[in-house]
């Protein structure tokens, strides 16, 4: 029991220290970034063919913001920055959703990526328990 609490408490807590904990977030934060990208690019699809230019701006700013964190990741190897990209632009993103009333039923279909969203932003261990 206490094993099992430890591996629960290294997946939350602890910062991967080992080269294939770092590559395994590292990767989890691409894949995830490209799903979340190419998602994004088909509702702005969507969204220019039902001309609500609104939300399109919103989901051109979410698939640049997924775009540039996968390039960063590709580039740097590193996560954080891409993170930190990631979970402000969603935050502003939905902030406006909740502050402007506008399609919330288009706000509602993001929650069914949250825990890809998580993973990236929180990598793999802690993003998987909080999705």
């Amino acid at each position: 029991m206490k094993e099992k609490i430890k591996l629960l408490w290294n997946l939350i807590v602890k910062c991967p220290n080992s080269a294939q904990d770092q590559k395994r977030d590292l990767n989890t934060a691409i894949y995830s970034s490209i799903f979340l990208a190419f998602i994004s690019l088909i509702l702005t699809i969507m969204n220019i063919y039902k001309q609500f230019w609104f939300m399109t701006g919103t989901t051109v700013v979410l698939f640049l913001g997924f775009v540039i964190s996968i390039f960063i990741c590709l580039l740097t190897k590193k996560t954080k920055v891409p993170r930190i990209i990631i979970a402000t632009m969603v935050a502003i993103i939905f902030t406006i959703y909740a502050l402007t009333g506008e399609n919330e039923g288009f706000a509602i279909l993001w929650i069914v990526f949250v825990p890809p969203i998580a993973m990236s932003v929180l990598g793999i261990g802690f993003g998987s328990i909080l999705g």
